[in-house]
């Protein structure tokens, strides 16, 4: 039976989120981008970035359930202030903002998760 795991040290929890970050970033600059250009975006090594991510496609889908999660938090915090039709019109304001701006970011998770 294999023991339990412990949750990261707080250095690997942080170099993951640098690294997602600096995909980000990378990735809506250059979609083809390499992770060579990420980790050093990120300022670790590639050994470092390929411990937390093994391939391009899995921190492509980092990348990508960060920024869902961020837009599922938002509609808690848009009905928080507002009633339900303005909070879910807002909410679709920043869905479409979102939409738009992250386009190449979808084209490069579809290439990445393509199996041909």
């Amino acid at each position: 039976m294999r023991p339990p795991r412990c949750a990261p040290r707080s250095d690997a929890r942080a170099n993951r989120a640098r690294i997602v970050e600096a995909g980000r970033s990378v990735f809506d600059g250059d979609r083809s981008a390499g992770l060579q250009a990420v980790a050093k975006a990120a300022g670790v090594g590639q050994g470092t970035l390929y411990r937390h991510f093994p391939d391009r496609e899995a921190l492509l889908l980092a990348v990508y359930e960060e920024e869902v999660a961020a837009l599922a938090a938002d509609a808690a915090h848009l009905l928080s202030g507002h009633g339900p039709l303005e909070a879910l019109r807002l909410w679709f304001e920043r869905l479409a903002a979102h939409a738009h701006g992250t386009y190449g970011a979808s084209l490069a998770v579809a290439a990445a998760t393509s199996s041909s």
